[in-house]
């Protein structure tokens, strides 16, 4: 989650410049992700598959987690108030290995 006051898309970004990202849309039923274990399991078979390279606490636990107590926060936790999960690179994956 970010602050308010903090930009959530930059110019450089790459996953809107380049389509270099990814994201998951999951349905939500009274404060819980309908099919949340295909939803994850697609998700992090797309990090991989794109060769991101994720922080020890990026878990699907984690990110569950945060979801839902989002949700909570803006009383989006009913059917029919899905959430959009985009998940963007902030550099080049080929830079890195130089």
């Amino acid at each position: 989650m970010f602050p308010v006051s903090e930009p959530i898309i930059k110019a450089s970004n790459r996953s809107y410049r380049y389509g270099d990202g990814l994201f998951e849309t999951m349905r939500l039923s009274y404060g819980n992700i309908i099919l949340g274990k295909y939803h994850f399991s697609r998700l992090f078979d797309s990090l991989a598959l794109l060769k991101f390279v994720l922080p020890a606490n990026f878990t699907r636990e984690k990110i569950e987690h945060d979801i839902i107590q989002l949700a909570h926060l803006n009383n989006c936790t009913n059917r029919g108030q899905d959430p959009f999960v985009c998940i963007k690179r902030e550099t080049d994956p080929s830079a890195e290995s130089e």
